[in-house]
């Protein structure tokens, strides 16, 4: 897949699974969505999550998204906390309608980590599919 093609099948948002490690180098894997905006990687969780709680300790992570047979993304890298006075904060929440993340927001308890990728992998079955209309 190019760029071109990547942004145009990803959309605003994705579900992935986002890979980190324990403070004890155990993996763990939870649900995502994750958010694309201007070329960066933002998944919207709770600042008491447990994978903030890992980024904290050891930034390293990792996201996979696939539709078997279809398209698959994979992406490894770390992970950066985008706290409520962090400046891309504001235009960040303006992009998430789920309730759950509004209502961290409103109890304060919303934050994003900013995935900065080392590597990226896109695959389609028929990359032709996301080409310009």
């Amino acid at each position: 897949m190019t760029a071109d093609q990547l942004v145009r099948y990803w959309g605003n948002r994705k579900d992935f699974a986002l890979a980190t490690v324990t403070l004890n180098g155990e993996p763990r894997v939870a649900p995502v969505g994750v958010l694309l905006e201007r070329a960066h990687l933002y998944v919207p969780t709770a600042l008491d999550s447990a994978h903030v709680t890992h980024v904290g300790q050891n930034p390293g992570v990792s996201l996979t998204h696939w539709v078997n047979n279809f398209v698959a993304i994979i992406v490894h890298g770390h992970a950066i906390l985008v706290s409520p006075n962090g400046p891309d904060f504001a235009s960040l929440v303006a992009l998430v309608s789920e309730k759950w993340w509004q209502d961290l927001h409103r109890e304060r308890n919303g934050v994003f980590l900013r995935i900065e990728p080392d590597v990226m992998y896109g695959w389609a079955r028929e990359p032709s599919s996301f080409a310009r209309i």
